[in-house]
């Protein structure tokens, strides 16, 4: 077994801004459970002083590492080279504007324990907590997204792209080593890749709240359609069906 209980993975791109909040909250958090954990910086060619501000978080604490992408790449890679570096037992990933308080950790972690091979955090599920929703204009664009998603790829999930997301280590690196997709749509396809490995699913509620600063833009619709049509080209081939040799 690990020495190490919990990999925390924090994807960031840009974030210079609000990166050192979420380490903090991280750090003060995880610094009281009683287990031990590493935290996995992943700067994503950021163009501003993320990197700096993140080698210097990893200099300060031994158990903190930081990785830099050569160029913007997508959120959905930040999260595979994490995962590739991680040692924990429980690998968990958060985004870097802290959307999901701190303290969901310990539902993830409870579900992991309980049997979920993967525990996934949702605004949609009965219990899950939004203190602070999105505009309105975002929140339909959300809604349309979800429902075209459940329409069309996966029925099984109210809310695929919480950036709040839990595994054991090794459903982790079997699913992320099939993963082709690295932008918005990432979530959906490490779904997809889970069932078709076995791996259960659960999906939690979490306390979330929408926070200014979002890289997320109407002129990414174009790169997000694009992605779903290979999602779908990818099940209609049968790359996402069952493996029953797993």
């Amino acid at each position: 077994m690990s020495e190490i209980f919990l990999s925390l993975i924090i994807p960031a791109y840009n974030e210079e801004k609000r990166i050192s909040h979420t380490i903090d909250e991280f750090i003060k958090y995880l610094g009281d459970q009683n287990y031990t954990y590493e935290i996995i910086l992943v700067d994503d060619g950021s163009t501003d002083d993320t990197w700096g501000l993140l080698t210097d978080y990893s200099t300060r604490y031994d158990f903190i590492k930081a990785i830099k992408n050569l160029s913007n790449v997508g959120k959905g890679y930040s999260v595979k080279r994490g995962i590739e570096e991680a040692k924990g037992e429980h690998i968990l990933f958060s985004d870097a504007d802290l959307s999901v308080r701190q303290e969901c950790v310990s539902t993830i972690i409870k579900e992991l324990r309980s049997g979920a091979d993967i525990a996934i955090g949702s605004r949609e599920v009965k219990g899950a907590s939004i203190e602070t929703p999105q505009p309105w204009l975002r929140r339909k664009l959300g809604a349309l997204f979800n429902a075209a998603i459940r329409k069309f790829i996966v029925s099984d999930f109210l809310d695929t792209q919480c950036g709040f997301k839990g595994f054991k280590a090794n459903a982790a690196k079997t699913i992320y080593r099939e993963q082709t997709l690295y932008g918005y749509c990432f979530d959906i396809e490490i779904l997809l890749l889970a069932q078709k490995n076995g791996y259960s699913i659960k999906e939690i509620p979490v306390v979330w709240n929408d926070r200014t600063g979002s890289k997320l833009s109407i002129l990414d619709s174009p790169a997000i359609l694009l992605e779903i049509v290979k999602i779908k080209m990818n099940q209609i081939k049968g790359r996402y069906n069952k493996n029953n040799a797993g």
